[in-house]
């Protein structure tokens, strides 16, 4: 055995470490683009707080849901690939699931009274989602569940009950003359 060969051990060992943490190009390629997806959805989600606080658009609910909804696909949209590669036909639930569970809470604004509850659910599922793949390519739709939560919590601080002040101007009524 020569100084520059690796002992035979080493080698079995590498091989090994690489079998069970599957270092092969692809897998490092896809856990890559979950990285990337992630870091994408973390600044979507960031950028529409900086578009929430600055602007301060007259419907900010329904502005960051249709947000939760876009990056949810965006983030599907990107992992599309690779999950079909690795899961085949199952792609369609596992990146579907969060998919509809973001668009529970934009076809709820039409009931008024469902909204709140449709933010929960849906950042409940997705969150549970997220879990359940450990948090492998459920890891990347997480953010847009923390827009669903800012936004139930923000929609309960806005109904809550307004106390009635006096006008400053008060407006008398012109009397009638006879």
């Amino acid at each position: 055995m020569s100084c520059g060969e690796p002992r035979q051990p080493y080698r079995e060992i590498r091989q090994r470490r690489s079998v069970i943490f599957d270092e092969t190009p692809h897998a490092v390629e896809e856990n890559l683009m979950i990285a990337l997806a992630t870091v994408v959805a973390i600044a979507g989600v960031l950028l529409v707080g900086v578009v929430v606080l600055v602007r301060r658009p007259a419907d900010t609910p329904r502005v960051v849901r249709w947000s939760a909804l876009a990056i949810t696909m965006l983030v599907a949209a990107m992992l599309t690939p690779f999950t079909v590669d690795d899961s085949g036909a199952a792609a369609s639930y596992l990146l579907g699931v969060p998919v509809v569970a973001a668009s529970l809470p934009v076809l709820a604004q039409r009931f008024a009274r469902l909204t709140r509850v449709a933010d929960l659910v849906a950042a409940l599922v997705i969150v549970g989602w997220g879990l359940l793949l450990g948090l492998g390519i459920g890891g990347a739709f997480l953010p847009a569940a923390v827009l669903l939560v800012a936004t139930a919590a923000g929609a309960g601080a806005s109904r809550a009950p307004a106390t009635e002040r006096p006008s400053p101007i008060t407006v008398f009524p012109k009397e009638s003359r006879k």
